[in-house]
């Protein structure tokens, strides 16, 4: 960014001759492209001005005069005369010594650097203006002594080097000024003993000394200050803790504003009385350690384990009720296990139907359940083998019925754990083979006749009775309806099921 004539000043301080003559060479310079880029716009040659200042760099010169040339070749008739009333303009605001007619006689061919020459001079004759502004302006601030016109007639013709002079003297004003508001602004801070007009007379031109003390009396007292509201803090944080741990009646921050400055004899009235309650709290935490070692039985006595943790008895309390914890979930685990078998053995016992009740086969083997599930399963399996072979004969008969296309054995492996579905598929295909059969018959038989209705009546009787105590899952009218003049098979098959349901139990 650029810097203002202040920080220049300050940088430059004791080479401002330097700093004027870098300053100069950065204004030719910048003439230099401005001019350049004038030109361009002017004549054209082909290449941006960049370009054309990046190929003549160090010789901007040359490359002005070339386009100069190529400016004077192509400048039009019009352009002439509008440059020559731009040079009579100029000649009437910057009144030179001579007349417009003169100059444009003298450089003749040369209008544009004459125009150039007069722009320079408007320049710094606007410059010289805008300097004696400046320096008014800072005269009123600074009041030297002198007027600005006095000043001004002194300087005639170096108005820059008055300017500059003022500057550094407006800086040095500006800047003893900063550095009084510092001390100051410190003093009351630091509070010395010393007024700050004091000390300031005090260090008169060592001002600079005068701050650095003052910045260090501050430093220290904002350490020490730092150091103390740490012990306070620490000291509040001891209090809050002994407050909470001995409930005195009265809440910390009430306590602190009553022992304001007094903190350390706080502290040690409640460290007192805290003593006294941890007495107490250990009596009833040995109780607490007593309790626990009566419940959970640890392998040691609870004087043992209390001279062990003598002053840790947290610890011990705290362990102990692990192992509590431990100990009860395994009860309930243990629990959990049991009450999962006696269910298992419950539905074992409602399946097998062994001869006694859950609860008496229970009874008779507490502690030992898994045997006995073991040998309920084994009896379940030997009666699921017993009724899945009735089964398997059911179905070799209704095959032989049927005949539905695949042979028993095939069925039965189709169906292996479906073998009620498939029965009751092959039972239907039956009672529908049945029926198709009896329609084919002309001739009914009378039963009075022939006397077959008593027997038909003594049958339906039978089945009825069956069906009570089997309970095969059709009414008896259902069964004799599809077994309607097989009726001697059902009550085969019914006395089948009711024999393999009483070895069963």
């Amino acid at each position: 960014a650029p810097k203002g004539a202040d920080e220049l000043l300050a940088a430059y301080a004791g080479r401002e001759d330097e700093l004027l003559s870098h300053l100069k060479k950065m204004e030719s310079k910048q003439d230099q492209k401005a001019e350049i880029v004038s030109l361009v716009a002017a004549t054209s040659p082909g290449k941006s001005a960049e370009e054309l200042s990046a190929a003549y760099e160090g010789r901007e010169e040359e490359l002005i005069k070339n386009l100069k040339k190529m400016q004077t070749g192509q400048m039009s008739a019009s352009q002439l005369d509008l440059n020559k009333a731009s040079i009579r303009n100029l000649v009437d605001e910057t009144a030179p010594g001579k007349t417009a007619d003169e100059l444009l006689s003298t450089y003749e061919g040369r209008e544009d650097e004459l125009l150039k020459n007069l722009t320079k001079m408007k320049s710094k004759q606007e410059m010289k203006s805008s300097q004696r502004d400046s320096i008014s302006s800072i005269v009123d601030e600074i009041k030297p002594g002198k007027s600005a016109e006095e000043l001004l007639a002194t300087y005639d013709g170096r108005e820059g080097e008055l300017l500059k002079n003022l500057e550094k003297m407006k800086s040095k004003e500006e800047l003893n000024s900063s550095k009084q508001a510092s001390v100051r602004s410190l003093v009351d801070d630091t509070n010395p003993g010393k007024s700050a007009e004091e000390l300031l007379a005090l260090y008169d031109g060592r001002e600079d000394e005068l701050i650095k003390n003052l910045e260090k009396m501050k430093a220290k007292q904002e350490k020490s200050a730092v150091k103390e509201a740490e012990l306070k803090a620490a000291k509040r944080v001891r209090v809050s803790t002994l407050v909470d741990e001995t409930m005195p009646g009265k809440s910390a921050e009430e306590l602190l504003a009553l022992y304001d400055g007094k903190e350390d004899q706080l502290i040690k009235n409640l460290e007192k009385m805290n003593s006294k309650k941890l007495v107490k709290d250990k009596a009833n935490k040995q109780q607490s350690v007593r309790q626990l070692v009566d419940e959970t039985n640890p392998g040691k006595s609870a004087e043992e384990l209390l001279a062990m943790y003598d002053g840790k008895e947290d610890d011990l309390i705290k362990n102990l009720t692990k192992m509590k914890t431990k100990q009860d979930k395994q009860t309930d685990k243990v629990d959990e296990a049991k009450a999962a078998k006696r269910a298992s053995i419950t539905a074992l016992v409602a399946e097998t139907s062994p001869g006694k009740s859950a609860e008496e086969l229970l009874a008779a083997y507490d502690g030992k359940e898994d045997e006995l599930i073991k040998n309920l399963t084994k009896m379940k399996t030997k009666q699921d083998a017993k009724i899945k072979k009735q089964k398997h004969a059911e179905i070799i008969s209704l095959v032989e019925s049927t005949n539905p296309g695949k042979s028993a054995e095939e069925l039965i492996a189709a169906y292996d754990g479906k073998e009620d579905e498939l029965i009751k598929n092959l039972t239907k295909m039956k009672s529908k083979k049945d029926l198709k059969a009896s329609g084919k018959k002309s001739v009914t038989i009378a039963p009075d006749a022939t006397g077959n209705g008593s027997d038909k009546d003594a049958r339906r009787r039978m089945v009825e009775a069956l069906v009570a105590e089997t309970n095969p899952g059709k009414s008896a009218d259902d069964l004799l309806k599809a077994y309607e003049g097989r009726e001697e098979e059902l009550v085969t098959h019914l006395k089948k099921l009711k024999k393999s349901k009483r070895n069963v139990v």
